[in-house]
């Protein structure tokens, strides 16, 4: 069990966070060329306009600070996880090229898929806005993937929705969804879990083996 986290996996998530310029929050590179985050940081819509080809592009800004727009790819408004990636439109090469340059200089963070035991806290690392870490625990509580988990760390402030919370292995168990003040002192609030929470497709195409 680890109690820290080592400067090389430190790094390596550090260079795949994103900053999302619109609405706030962050967002962090995952194998498939996606970049996860809250669905609450970014503009979609739920009425059916997304299926007939509406696009919202998503304005981000990497850790080396170059700016480019990403696609919405899939939204989860109850799990509270968004899958972003390349945008496909035609009018828009130049941030699809922009995309893609960035994928390839950069390390994505492997997805944990190990269980995380019920009333067990797991000791994690929080990636905050301030461009700081800070120790936390993950706890699961039951099987429904909206509110099963909970995380606990201290000082998560607003701005880091979307952020990276990742085992001392440097593998993403989660990203910050939302935290409330806890009368211990820490910040507590729900984690939506990548392979708990996203749709097969986008599974799949990270690269896990999924059952069938």
């Amino acid at each position: 069990m680890h109690r820290r986290i080592g400067k090389r996996n430190r790094e390596r998530v550090e260079r795949a966070t994103v900053r999302l310029v619109e609405r706030g929050g962050h967002g962090v590179l995952v194998p498939g060329g996606f970049i996860l985050t809250a669905t609450h940081c970014i503009d979609w819509s739920g009425t059916g306009g997304m299926v007939l080809g509406d696009v919202y592009p998503t304005g981000i800004e990497t850790a080396s600070g170059v700016k480019f727009r990403v696609g919405v790819y899939a939204c989860d408004p109850v799990a509270d996880i968004a899958v972003l990636g390349e945008l496909e439109n035609q009018e828009c090469s130049d941030d699809a090229d922009a995309f893609q340059g960035w994928c390839e200089q950069v390390e994505p963070v492997a997805l944990c898929t190990s269980d995380i035991e019920t009333g067990q806290p797991c000791p994690v690392f929080v990636y905050t806005h301030k461009h700081e870490w800070i120790a936390g625990s993950v706890t699961r509580f039951g099987a429904l993937v909206q509110s099963s988990v909970a995380l606990c760390a201290e000082d998560i402030e607003s701005g880091t929705s979307g952020s990276p919370v990742v085992t001392g292995d440097g593998l993403l168990l989660g990203i910050v969804s939302n935290t409330s003040s806890h009368p211990a002192g820490a910040s507590c609030g729900g984690m939506p879990v990548p392979y708990m929470s996203l749709p097969h497709w986008v599974l799949a195409r990270t690269g896990l083996r999924l059952h069938e």
